[in-house]
């Protein structure tokens, strides 16, 4: 909200989270002007660095809660979305969770999970960044030094 709604900095910004059997990966992709690029960049990696001093508050979490939520039962209107969901935990985790179970632990998180987390992956050493654009517009040490932050908890 605060990146695209607020500041305007981006044509649209997400994330999604991809989970494998011994890791996974938090991605956040965004559509940005290149004028605005390193302004944008400062601010997502303040977003990120604010989760990992602050957290979220409760209203971010129920929302968060509510739009995942949303989204699993959307998703479970569709025969191969189930097929999907049994197969991958089947595989990767090697146990089967059922929707029901999953909203339980969804409705179990607290905002001290979050910040928990949070201050667990936000490292420089976990961050990666592509870049998709002309050579001009990227400066690498800069592109860097935006992760260093993350560090100054």
């Amino acid at each position: 909200v605060e990146i695209r709604e607020k500041l305007g900095l981006c044509y649209m910004i997400r994330s999604s989270l991809n989970i494998y059997e011994q890791q996974g990966n938090l991605m956040i992709q965004s559509g940005v002007d290149r004028k605005r690029f390193p302004l944008a960049m400062e601010r997502i990696v303040d977003e990120l660095q604010k989760i990992k001093t602050g957290g979220v508050t409760q209203k971010e979490l129920d929302d968060a809660k509510t739009c995942l939520k949303g989204k699993m039962d959307l998703s479970f209107e569709d025969s191969e979305e189930m097929a999907s969901w049994y197969g991958v935990q089947d595989i990767l985790l090697k146990r089967v969770v059922e929707p029901e179970q999953r909203i339980q632990e969804i409705n179990a998180v607290t905002t001290d999970d979050v910040l928990k987390v949070a201050k667990m992956l936000f490292e420089p050493k976990n961050a990666a960044c592509a870049v998709i654009g002309p050579k001009s517009v990227i400066n690498q040490r800069k592109l860097k030094s935006y992760f260093r932050t993350l560090s100054l908890s």
